[in-house]
């Protein structure tokens, strides 16, 4: 009997074999080559042809407050080292000890054992990690994307910020565009109710899930104050360097970053104002960007680092000293990059520390202020530094790519 059955299981395997090397094309002499973990798709035609296989189940799992990654896949009773070797082949690409809650996980399973585990690592990028024994193979997987420019524009009756977010407009736009106006336009006092807005941005968005876009590019933003016009344009010169330029083709920047944070929200202003820990009105020496703790905190230009380390109200602090008697501070950060000691010089953008809520402070949040000689002074009034202009050839591109934008404006405005 058990020769039998030694007999049929032979036969069993030879036909299994025999019909997936016929499904791609195989001799014998690959027999070696055969994956000794089927994919997905094998399984399913095995399942089809011999109907021995059971089939592939999708669960989308959603990690909640508290909840660790171990517990998030219990009940697929993962060992301990399979556990352990899934952390493992996942930091390079997501932390398990960074994981935010709302990361999703589509996990792939017969019964109750786990076949791979996929996660979305950036915007178009997701993770698959595959099973096989008790380790795990990585694959990863460029989504396919799709570029579109659009178009906005309002009438301000407050702030520019919301009349911007009224209109849907992305808070990444809203703030690429303040930040990009923060030289010339002191936002306090010159913006007034009747104002308007335009701007034309450019977004990737996925193609499979149209409604899942990431700003790329703010491509030209124009403002009318009191009925002065005052337009910005991005344009990348022969070096593909980006920058924003003046309707004449003049580099609109300074020397100091007007935020060394990416993706903020100016959530207070240089000024008097009511104090929200002490409680009475107080001057406010700088600028307060709302934003996601941990997020990188750049350095505003060149510089040597005075002072790093915790100051009183202020937290974990980094002061910077900049030429012709110019200094920066960012405060209540959660920590400092890698290697910064005292007496360092930094480049601009350099990463400095990260943004926290250390000190006396209510909120996650970055501080920062510019010091001029030993006098506080508003970060926004920064006067542009560079007499760079675009001139030639490249004046002549800069000149065709706004009048492309403003007939893209146009449209939109007859449509």
């Amino acid at each position: 009997m058990k020769k039998i059955i030694m007999m049929c299981t032979t036969l069993l395997v030879c036909f299994d074999a025999s019909a997936l090397m016929a499904q791609h094309q195989l001799r014998f002499s690959d027999i070696d080559a055969l994956p000794l973990v089927l994919t997905d798709a094998q399984i399913i035609e095995q399942q089809r042809l011999f109907g021995e296989y059971p089939p592939i189940k999708t669960v989308h799992l959603t990690l909640a407050r508290g909840q660790t990654l171990a517990r998030l896949l219990a009940p697929f009773q993962l060992s301990g080292r399979e556990m352990h070797n899934l952390s493992g082949a996942m930091e390079a690409y997501l932390s398990a000890k960074k994981m935010k809650i709302g990361q999703v996980f589509t996990v792939k399973l017969t019964d109750t054992q786990i076949k791979s585990v996929t996660i979305k690592v950036g915007f178009s990028t997701q993770v698959t990690l595959l099973k096989q024994g008790v380790q795990w193979q990585v694959q990863t997987t460029e989504l396919p994307t799709t570029m579109t420019e659009k178009a906005a524009g309002g009438q301000i009756d407050g702030s520019l910020y919301l009349a911007a977010q009224k209109q849907k407009i992305p808070v990444d736009v809203i703030n690429r565009m303040i930040l990009a106006f923060s030289h010339t336009i002191d936002f306090q006092r010159e913006i007034k109710r009747g104002d308007h807005f335009k701007l034309v941005y450019r977004q990737q968005n996925l193609a499979q899930n149209f409604d899942v876009s990431k700003v790329v590019q703010l491509n030209y933003a124009q403002l009318t104050l009191s009925g002065k016009i005052h337009t910005l344009i991005y344009f990348e010169d022969d070096n593909n360097s980006g920058a924003f330029y003046d309707e004449d083709g003049q580099l609109a920047q300074s020397f100091l970053l007007k935020t060394p944070v990416d993706g903020a929200r100016l959530s207070s202003f240089f000024g008097p104002r009511m104090h929200p820990i002490l409680g009475y009105n107080r001057m406010h020496k700088g600028l307060d960007f709302g934003v996601a703790v941990g997020t990188p905190v750049m350095a505003a230009g060149d510089a040597q680092i005075d002072y790093l380390g915790r100051m009183g109200s202020f937290g974990n602090l980094v002061r910077l000293k900049h030429a012709n008697g110019y200094q920066t501070l960012y405060a209540h950060l959660k920590g400092f990059a890698k290697g910064l000691r005292k007496g360092q010089f930094v480049k601009q953008h350099q990463l400095i520390g990260y943004v926290g809520t250390t000190g006396r402070s209510q909120a996650r949040h970055l501080h920062y202020e510019v010091h001029h000689l030993g006098k506080a002074i508003n970060p926004l009034s920064l006067k542009q530094s560079s007499q760079r202009r675009l001139d030639g050839e490249q004046l002549a591109s800069f000149k065709r790519y706004k009048q492309q934008q403003l007939e893209y404006l146009s449209s939109i405005d007859a449509g």
